[in-house]
């Protein structure tokens, strides 16, 4: 006989769960929202936190990638931001400084929503944020939004501006690569949106040299917000609206629903029960787009790079 199915019993019962139901619940997600669990997990935080922060530990300290922990660790991490957990601040920046590994654990996330968590999750030390942003093996959209966390966390007076304004002006001869990547977007946007005019004609040098696509920002959009500044009461208005849309991962259960990944339960379809052993086939198992560079044209037609459309997107 088969034993139950965690998402089975997250889903039909209204009883507690145990923290190993929960654990597995999100294991085995798969396209169903485990809400129950979810729910409980924050209710339950203090018993439940532990658990996942030491999942995440071991996952920066590459002592566990497997795709068990990185599907626990997808929910975990959004679990972390709502509760705004700071114990979570240092590995997470580890883990987002790993290659691409954070677009394995939260996929789209990364753009839509990494900016937001590290805000969250700030423990008060700049020094694991600024490690990201310096990382050259990490993906340069992280990057960026260790930027952004930067940029918000100094406009809203929880970093010295002054001492910010300096480690900006550093990296235009420090940061990696002095060549095109999104990352010098992050660095210019958080010049404008912090204001700092004397630092204006390096973000000039910067356009200049082409190291950043004009179509994600272009001299323009820069000078634009620089101008908005000065117009408005709150310096924080002028960031873009995902950033200063916090409050949206307030509740994770609420945010998740509006994936197209996570369908709604009562659209669920019937799991089929595989068997423990699948047959071999006579041809091994090819990833489709295995051979379509990052920067590439998303082959599904969308007009992106591949990185920025189905790339995040790839279970």
């Amino acid at each position: 006989m088969l034993a139950p199915h965690w998402n089975d019993i997250a889903m039909t019962t209204d009883t507690l769960l145990t923290l190993e139901a929960i654990v597995g619940a999100f294991a085995t997600a798969g396209p169903v929202l485990p809400r129950i669990a979810l729910e409980q997990a924050v209710d339950r935080w203090s018993e439940i936190g532990p658990a996942l922060i030491a999942t995440l530990e071991a996952a920066s300290d590459e002592t566990d990638q497997s795709d068990r922990t990185n599907a626990i660790l997808f929910f975990g991490i959004y679990l972390m931001a709502q509760v705004r957990e700071t114990r979570a601040f240092r590995p997470l920046c580890t883990v987002a400084a790993d290659g691409e590994r954070i677009f394995r654990l939260i996929g789209d996330g990364v753009t839509e929503d990494l900016a937001l968590i590290l805000m969250r999750i700030y423990d008060g030390d700049p020094a694991p944020l600024r490690m990201l942003i310096e990382a050259v093996d990490a993906d340069e959209y992280a990057r960026s939004a260790a930027l952004d966390a930067l940029a918000w966390l100094t406009a809203t007076g929880r970093l010295d501006r002054e001492g910010t304004a300096r480690y900006l002006r550093d990296l235009y001869m420090t940061l990696q690569p002095q060549d095109e990547s999104y990352v010098w977007v992050g660095w210019q946007r958080a010049i404008a949106h912090l204001g700092f005019d004397e630092l204006v004609s390096l973000v000039e040098k910067v356009f200049d040299r082409g190291w950043t696509d004009r179509g994600e920002l272009s001299p323009r959009d820069f000078h634009d917000t620089l101008r908005a500044l000065r117009k408005v009461a709150e310096p924080t208005e002028v960031f873009d609206t995902h950033i200063r849309e916090g409050r949206r991962l307030d509740n994770t259960v609420r945010h998740l629903s509006g994936w197209a990944a996570f369908r709604r339960e009562e659209n669920r379809p019937r799991r089929v029960v595989m068997p423990a052993t699948a047959p071999a086939s006579d041809k091994p198992i090819r990833q489709p787009n295995r051979d379509v560079g990052r920067n590439d044209p998303c082959p599904s037609g969308s007009g992106e790079n591949f990185k920025k459309c189905c790339l995040g997107k790839a279970p």
